[in-house]
């Protein structure tokens, strides 16, 4: 999933509550694993830069702050709720499966949707469903059960594409090792505005 600001999302989500992936944002890589309300994430050594640069702009208490944490995180998780997370990171409530798709259409009327085309060897057609905050469009087979393969809409004015494959599929998902995990409260310096 790419978007105009140089973000891209690989996740596997099911509708258990489990989420893994990885999200790049401008050239920094977090991994994070979701299971149930609980999430645990890592960023890589360009991230944690990137915190510690963000915090000069509040001042040399908050860029101590930054470094000390960035210290105890290198090469671990931070494990906090998975409420926490899919709201800092905007594009992670795709995670959520039941408020991210929950506008998609379930079925196919024949009668609403496009012209069919191929897509990755398969004939597919295209229904837009439109809604209060804006339209959801969704690809599915011509043939078949409308199974998603396809959902493009908007989280806050940016665009978001997702292909799906293996819908409906369980994930397969591991908490990291105790000994290589962080509690978020005691990093709290990567965000200096952090309640």
């Amino acid at each position: 999933m790419t978007d105009k600001v140089n973000t891209h999302i690989d996740l596997h989500v099911d509708r258990q509550g489990n989420c893994a992936g990885s999200y790049q944002n401008l050239g920094a890589t977090t991994e994070f694993v979701i299971i149930g309300n609980r999430a645990w994430w890592a960023n890589d050594e360009k991230g944690l830069n990137a915190s510690i640069e963000f915090a000069g702009y509040v001042g040399p208490e908050a860029v101590a702050a930054a470094k000390e944490a960035a210290a105890k995180v290198r090469g671990k998780y931070v494990e906090s709720s998975a409420a926490k997370l899919t709201e800092t990171v905007v594009a992670l409530s795709l995670c959520r499966m039941d408020r991210a798709y929950a506008d998609a259409p379930a079925s196919v009327p024949s009668v609403e949707h496009s012209s069919p085309r191929t897509e990755k060897g398969e004939r597919r057609v295209t229904l837009t469903h439109t809604h209060e905050n804006g339209e959801v469009v969704v690809q599915v087979p011509k043939a078949g059960t409308p199974t998603p393969r396809r959902i493009e809409f908007e989280i806050r004015d940016v665009p978001v594409l997702v292909d799906i494959d293996d819908y409906d599929a369980p994930v397969k998902v591991q908490r990291p090792d105790p000994s290589d995990v962080v509690q978020a409260k005691d990093v709290r310096g990567l965000d200096p505005f952090a309640d």
